[in-house]
């Protein structure tokens, strides 16, 4: 780990349809996999897992070139919510406000965010450049229409280089 690197600032009480701050880029091209939610993403998404629902996953490694941090950015999208929206089915690596945009046309959008920590992988040691089993910070934000759950956005990312920053009225 560089001990000259600067945490970068990541702004949380952004509303979800908005991107991620500007300087933050794809660092490579998105990744998308099926998945089944199981174990927390059951969970976040209020599923049982003995029916193995099925959702599509978008990986992204984003960089922020002002600090050198890297986060990973995983958006995962249930089938049943692509089979309400199809013109997701086309683009789910789409950036997350194209996707919160989409949602958006069914009504009003509300999300719910978690905050947490854990040790990293071996392999997430070096993506995040960690030494010595420093925490990983990982952010799961859930977008809901009413009490429907529609798109999970997790990001992680070392917990040494990122801050995070909530604003709201008091």
């Amino acid at each position: 780990m560089d001990d000259n690197l600067e945490a970068f600032e990541l702004p949380r009480a952004r509303p979800s349809h908005t991107p991620l701050p500007d300087q933050i880029s794809d660092a490579e091209q998105p990744i998308v996999t099926r998945m089944n939610l199981i174990g927390p993403y059951a969970v976040v998404f209020e599923r049982d897992e003995d029916d193995a629902a099925d959702a599509f996953l978008a990986e992204h490694l984003l960089h922020d070139p002002n600090t050198g941090a890297r986060i990973t950015q995983r958006v995962i999208l249930p089938v049943d919510v692509i089979a309400d929206f199809p013109q997701l089915a086309k683009t789910p690596d789409a950036p997350l406000p194209e996707i919160h945009a989409r949602l958006a046309e069914a009504g009003d959008l509300t999300w719910r965010e978690t905050v947490t920590a854990r040790l990293p992988l071996p392999d997430e040691q070096a993506v995040f450049g960690i030494a010595d089993g420093g925490p990983i910070l990982v952010t799961r934000r859930v977008t809901y229409s009413g009490d429907r759950p529609l798109v999970c956005e997790e990001l992680n990312a070392a917990a040494e280089h990122v801050k995070l920053t909530y604003e709201g009225p008091a």
